[in-house]
C-alpha cells in the first residue's frame, strides 16, 4: 500500500515571511487537491501536518460517532480551534502561522518526518531532545 504522504525525513528552513517550502516529491501526494491542514501535535512539541483530503476522511468517522460520544465531540472542538487549512501556492510553499511556529519552537531550521498519513513539523533542536530520551 502506497502512503498518503511520503515517509522520510527532510531538513528545511523557513523564510522570513514564516513560508514553508514543501518537499517536491510530496506534492504529488497532495493530488489536486493542494491544500493541508497544520495543527499542534497531540503529544509531542511538533506540529502536524495532513493533506486535507487524509484530514476529511479521519474528520468523517469522527463526526459519526460525536453524535454519540461527548468525548469525541469535544475532540472535534479542539482540532477545529486550533488547526489551520492552508492553501498550497504555485512554488509548493504554506504559510504558518506565529501561534504555532511557537508551540513548536519552531524558528527557522526545522525538520519534516513523514510519518504514514500525516508528516510531523520538528524544530531542529526539538527533535534532537525527543531522539535523545
Amino acid at each position: 500500500m502506497t502512503p498518503s504522504i511520503p515517509i522520510g525525513r527532510y531538513a528545511c528552513t523557513l523564510e522570513h515571511d514564516n513560508r514553508l517550502t514543501l518537499p517536491a516529491e510530496w506534492l504529488g501526494y497532495l493530488g489536486a487537491n493542494q491544500h493541508v491542514i497544520v495543527l499542534p501535535d497531540p503529544g509531542e512539541r511538533c506540529l502536524r501536518l495532513v493533506p486535507a483530503g487524509n484530514m476529511e476522511l479521519r474528520l468523517a468517522k469522527m463526526r459519526e460517532r460525536a453524535l454519540r460520544d461527548p468525548a469525541v465531540n469535544r475532540a472535534l472542538q479542539v482540532i477545529g480551534g486550533v488547526s489551520e487549512f492552508l492553501d498550497v501556492d504555485a512554488d509548493g510553499r504554506i504559510g504558518i502561522s506565529e501561534k504555532l511556529l511557537a508551540f513548536a519552537g519552531i524558528t527557522c531550521q526545522l525538520v519534516i518526518v513523514g510519518c504514514e498519513w500525516y508528516a510531523q513539523l520538528w524544530s531542529l533542536e526539538e527533535l534532537m531532545r525527543h531522539e535523545s530520551k
